[in-house]
């Protein structure tokens, strides 16, 4: 009869092997039918990277699904909006993994106009300077939504607190134009003591599982 200890140890081995995950290691990774952008500026967007000295890159399907949506991501970034990318990997060795990325490009657009209706708080090139945006730059939707939110805080801060911004989009050819559409509302004032409190506007986090609101204030001499 074999002792406990030794079928303790048979026991722990077999349960070590079920549940051991061989991990994989990236050896190589190709992009093919990119021309606008380089191979070396695309590595350096994706997590997953070939072997350098005493550096391994882990391999796994997610990891991969992640670098190819921050590949399309960077593409739209910069103009690229029909980009397509298709992945593919395949096992070269017990441990190594070869990544291959696919890539149809597509055209590359362009903002070439960019017009305000409905301004009245502050001008055209206001408006340019706050949104940083540019004709003849590489069209990035994604640049234009970030930069309204930045757009809307300014007109809150001036009392504008019902301001309303939307964008319209034209496409021609390669050329995006866009149009602002801006309606201001009313500034509000709260008059007391010879004094118009505007309000700025409400900031609301998270921390530690609280929701919280403040506001702030801004004291103007009434006229």
């Amino acid at each position: 009869m074999k002792h406990p200890h030794t079928i303790c140890l048979i026991v722990l081995i077999l349960i070590t092997n079920i549940f051991a995950i061989e991990k994989l290691y990236i050896s190589g990774i190709k992009f093919t039918g990119n021309s606008f952008i380089q191979d070396y500026e695309l590595q350096s967007i994706i997590k997953l990277q070939p072997p350098k000295l005493f550096f391994r890159s882990e391999f796994s399907l997610k990891k991969l699904n992640r670098d190819k949506i921050s590949l399309e991501s960077y593409y739209k970034s910069n103009g690229f909006l029909n980009i397509e990318i298709t992945e593919k990997y395949e096992s070269i060795s017990n441990n190594y993994i070869d990544v291959h990325f696919y890539i149809n490009e597509g055209i590359q657009f362009k903002l070439k106009e960019i017009s305000f209706f409905g301004n009245k708080l502050f001008t055209n090139d206001d408006l340019i300077d706050i949104l940083n945006l540019s004709p003849n730059e590489n069209f990035n939707p994604s640049k234009i939504r970030k930069q309204l939110k930045v757009l809307k805080r300014k007109y809150l801060i001036k009392g504008k607190i019902d301001v309303s911004l939307m964008d319209e989009i034209k496409i021609n050819k390669n050329n995006a134009i866009a149009r602002i559409n801006i309606f201001e509302g009313t500034s509000y004032f709260i008059n007391n003591m010879g004094y118009s409190y505007i309000i700025i506007s409400i900031y609301t986090f998270v921390t530690t599982g609280l929701l919280f609101s403040f506001c702030l204030v801004t004291f103007a001499p009434i006229n």
